[in-house]
């Protein structure tokens, strides 16, 4: 009977050593559908950043730790980061319509008035005369998993 105890031990299951990987789960709603024009096919696609500082924050992806390219599949989107240690960090997604990788402008007598495209913040965060700062978008990430939503705003 101890040996059968003793092997019962030995041979636990491999998930129950597993530590869990420190995961943000990004919700992105309000995806607005994109019809294609006629024989064209749908480009459409997500620019998210995710910041884990100040500096970039929102308009220099660069500098983002990690940032993503994604082909929209729905109205509704979960995208997953991985590896995160636990501090503030921000998102930006851009709803990229045309798939050319940058945010497009609205123009009034060719002076930029606002953004032609999609855009939104973690804490859903507002720009005043500009984008949101990092201060209104940051979040704390808590390991091992923290979900955030985002909104997007046309």
């Amino acid at each position: 009977m101890k040996t059968i105890i003793l092997a019962l031990l030995l041979i636990q299951p491999s998930f129950a050593n597993k530590t869990e990987i420190p995961t943000l789960i990004l919700h992105v709603k309000n995806i607005k559908k994109v019809v294609p024009e006629e024989g064209k096919e749908k480009v459409d696609q997500l620019l998210i950043s995710l910041f884990d500082q100040e500096e970039g924050f929102p308009s220099k992806p660069d500098l983002a730790k990690d940032k993503r390219v994604i082909k929209v599949t729905g109205t509704e989107m979960d995208i997953e980061f991985t590896g995160l240690s636990e501090k503030d960090h921000a998102v930006a997604v851009i709803h990229d319509e045309n798939a050319n990788g940058k945010v497009d402008m609205k123009k009034a007598l060719f002076i930029p008035v606002g953004l032609a495209e999609g855009y939104a913040a973690s804490n859903d965060a507002k720009g005043s005369m500009g984008p949101p700062k990092f201060n209104d978008a940051k979040f704390a990430f808590k390991a091992p998993k923290t979900e955030i939503t985002v909104t997007l705003e046309y």
